[in-house]
């Protein structure tokens, strides 16, 4: 029982192992907050791509009108269902622009036009009549569209999570929070298609059949000047910006620099006359994370941590017992302050899965983990395994294998069921003896 249960968390510290191993992001990164002013805005996510962290956030888990960032599902689900259909013609109908207001990029009754047309107009021009004929197309009606967005959502582990139209225009019934986002915002970009389209300072096309061209510019500031000047970051990728009255300025956007990867999302944010303050703060955040922040090597594959000793061997000369090297298995990256360098003040607590191993010992065998601290600060966690191979002793080997053999189960099972055989044999010639006897004495009455 206590070697299953040995064996039984030993397989559970793996697995938190292997989840970790790659990248993880240092605790007293995040822990030095941003000197950001986020009053003016509802909720605010800053999250790490490398490290799959949310460096800093504010109501994660607050209910939200999610406005324009509804979008981003319309264009996620569009771009996985239209992708191998971008040359194809679409002859826009009454039915398909049912409902259409507020922001739009003039598509009307009758016209004809590519996919790829409408999807710049959905997400490059944050076209509300693109989204209504994309979902049009892609579902056969906006209802069915939508029942599609919340079934995504829940796929995608957007708990706190309800879609009922595709444009993101206001409605009551309608809510997400900022963390649900940045879950949509991590698929969103994954998809190349999406990205590139969104990521689009403008775009210009002519409708089949008519003379005069549509040019489209991006409605996200981070990317163009045309709606709001001063907000453009060199660092920054689409995804999705807009306003409502009850969603308020909203942005989400994706940002890397030298390898580094972000998504910030910034929601229910305000404007003045001055200023629109969802591109304010995301481009403070931004700014933030690139000048505070690197995402960096701490512990290096191969990097030896500790021995472990390993029975069945004959020790090394001066030595009372053998071991083997246990060392890290794969590179360790983590988020990490600035001032972070390569004369790190890094300290190691390692566990191994046995006290003893017992020969042969294959190179590369995991036999346990290690923690990573940085200042006495937990950094992120590896695999050890060994540095080589261990080949047994055969003498003690052999030994070894000759008591296992005499102390098994097996064997005293089979010993066991020798005496019972050879007692009932025994017994059953004690029966035929007696009764050949008898017969013996009773013929040589007669």
């Amino acid at each position: 029982m206590k070697n299953r249960l040995i064996k039984y968390f030993s397989f559970l510290f793996v697995l938190v192992i292997l989840f970790g191993i790659f990248s993880v992001a240092i605790t007293g990164a995040s822990a030095n907050k941003p000197d950001v002013d986020i009053s003016q805005a509802s909720a605010v996510s800053l999250y790490n791509i490398n490290t799959d962290k949310v460096v800093y956030s504010v109501e994660s888990d607050k209910k939200i009108f999610p406005g324009s960032t509804v979008k981003m599902m319309t264009g996620l689900i569009a771009c996985e269902i239209l992708s191998d259909r971008l040359d194809e013609v679409i002859h826009i109908t009454d039915k398909m622009l049912e409902g259409t207001e507020g922001a739009n990029v003039k598509l009307r009754s009758g016209m004809s036009l590519t996919i790829e047309n409408l999807l710049y107009g959905l997400l490059c021009g944050g076209g509300n009549d693109a989204c209504l004929v994309i979902s049009n197309i892609c579902y056969g009606s906006s209802e069915s569209f939508v029942q599609a967005m919340n079934d995504k959502a829940h796929a995608l582990g957007m708990k706190r999570t309800f879609f009922t139209n595709p444009t993101g225009l206001d409605d009551e019934n309608m809510y997400s929070t900022v963390g649900d986002i940045i879950l949509l915002a991590k698929s969103a970009s994954q998809n190349n298609l999406y990205l590139d389209i969104s990521s689009s300072v403008n775009y210009e096309f002519t409708p089949i059949g008519e003379s005069e061209s549509i040019k489209i510019y991006n409605r996200n500031s981070l990317i163009s000047n045309f709606y709001a000047f001063g907000y453009t970051n060199p660092n920054t990728e689409g995804l999705i910006a807009g306003n409502t009255d009850l969603g308020g300025y909203c942005v989400v956007t994706f940002a890397e620099k030298q390898g580094t990867q972000y998504i910030c999302a910034v929601m229910g944010a305000q404007r003045d006359e001055d200023k629109i303050y969802s591109y304010e703060i995301a481009n403070s955040l931004i700014s933030y994370a690139f000048d505070n922040l690197i995402y960096t090597k701490i512990a290096s594959a191969g990097e030896y941590i500790c021995d472990a000793p390993v029975n069945y061997v004959t020790p090394e000369a001066n030595k009372s017992t053998a071991a083997v090297a246990c060392v890290i298995k794969s590179d360790v990256y983590a988020l990490a302050d600035a001032e972070f360098s390569d004369d790190k003040n890094l300290q190691y607590k390692y566990y191994l899965h046995r006290d003893t191993m017992n020969a042969p010992v294959k190179e590369g065998t995991i036999v346990g983990g290690v923690d990573i601290l940085y200042n006495d600060e937990y950094v992120g966690s590896a695999m050890l395994v060994t540095a080589s191979s261990v080949k047994a002793n055969g003498v003690l080997l052999f030994l070894k294998n000759l008591r296992e053999f005499f102390t098994s189960l097996p064997f005293w099972l089979s010993i066991l069921a020798f005496i019972i055989m050879l007692s009932v044999y025994l017994y059953l010639s004690d029966v035929s003896n007696r009764r050949r006897l008898k017969i013996g004495k009773f013929r040589r009455k007669f």
